[in-house]
């Protein structure tokens, strides 16, 4: 049986700009410097992130209404869609059907509603790993951030059991 081990965390805007991350996975009574496995191809991976939240740069002059799969384009990452809410001329609720990858903070995300342009900024995005395994053993993962500097800080997941 094939078992999957998700980690997930958040990458808030204001902070340093990573060059790329690290992430380990061992035992539930190892530690990151004595991993089992190495995922070692995120460290080629810079800034891998989904939209997490935004801020509204510019609002949209169109019906109130929900607005779905609104395709966003502009900043560094790609394929993430919109689903927005509009009440009184103003974006309300806006939730990603799909978060994109390869997102910077700071990022300026252009999307149309019958042709009216508005303009979101990402604040935070999102990570996730996916591991897979033969194993049903509660399980770790942790994270590095690396920036190019050199220095970073591992955080550790809690315990994971594959489902």
């Amino acid at each position: 049986m094939t078992y999957y081990v998700t980690a997930s965390w958040n990458y808030p805007s204001g902070a340093r700009v990573p060059s790329g991350y690290d992430v380990v996975v061992y035992n539930a009574a190892g530690s990151p410097s004595n991993p089992i496995d190495y995922l070692a191809p995120l460290r080629q991976r810079l800034n891998n992130g989904g939209v997490y939240s935004i801020s509204t740069v510019m609002q949209p002059t169109v019906a109130n209404g929900t607005y779905t799969d609104i395709p966003l384009s502009g900043g560094y990452g790609a394929n993430a869609t919109a689903t927005v809410t509009i009440v009184s001329n103003a974006i309300t609720v806006v939730t990603f059907p799909n978060t994109g990858d390869l997102y910077r903070t700071g990022d300026q995300l252009t999307g149309f509603i019958n042709s009216v342009q508005f303009v979101l900024q990402v604040e935070e995005i999102t990570m996730r790993v996916v591991y897979t395994t033969e194993s049903s053993d509660p399980l770790k993962m942790a994270v590095r951030t690396v920036f190019p500097d050199g220095k970073s800080d591992w955080v550790a997941s809690g315990t994971i059991t594959p489902v």
